[in-house]
């Protein structure tokens, strides 16, 4: 039973959104964003990171939780504030950080042999639409091997964002501003 987004952000938004009763209801929602069959929600990544702050033992889903905030760098940036003390220098804290600053090389050597990242299938992917977005929009295009050390990825594959590749370039997708 998955929840539909709809329904996730409108429990986000009640004053019951605390309550540990609905961890298994936003389980749902994080591990139906990982795998892209239900968009992005910061709303519903907050409140679950909030509610297993309150629990005893957080479960191993947190590492997930934390690395599918990474698409967007500032939502990772304000997550990782409300992590346990026991939490904050972590590996997860660590991969984020290289993502949010661009070190997209260290951030896929570490992010190959991460458990939690590893596991959550989808995830991967999903990071690196978001990568392939940020140089589409810092640049027209890059060198192949520049493109490929950002992705992680040993040979350019079809993306959403990548127009062309062509004399030993990538071309992203640029778009259209209407006057």
């Amino acid at each position: 039973w998955f929840p539909s987004q709809n329904k996730i952000d409108k429990f986000c938004q009640m004053s019951t959104s605390f309550d540990v009763a609905q961890i298994p209801a936003l389980e749902a929602s994080v591990t139906e964003q990982a795998n892209g069959s239900s968009p992005y929600s910061f709303v519903a990544l907050k409140s679950l990171l909030k509610l297993y702050t309150s629990t005893a033992s957080p479960p191993s889903l947190l590492p997930t939780l934390l690395l599918l905030s990474l698409p967007v760098p500032s939502d990772f940036k304000t997550l990782v504030h409300l992590l346990p003390a026991s939490h904050s220098a972590s590996a997860e804290v660590d991969l984020g950080s290289a993502l949010c600053l661009g070190d997209f090389t260290s951030f896929w050597s570490s992010a190959s042999s991460h458990a939690g990242f590893c596991a959550c299938a989808g995830l991967a992917g999903r990071v690196r639409d978001s990568v392939v977005r940020r140089l589409g929009t810092l640049y027209d295009d890059i060198d192949v091997a520049a493109y490929l050390k950002a992705t992680g990825l040993d040979a350019v594959e079809e993306c959403e964002g990548v127009e062309k590749v062509e004399g030993g370039k990538v071309f992203f997708v640029k778009e259209k501003v209407e006057e």
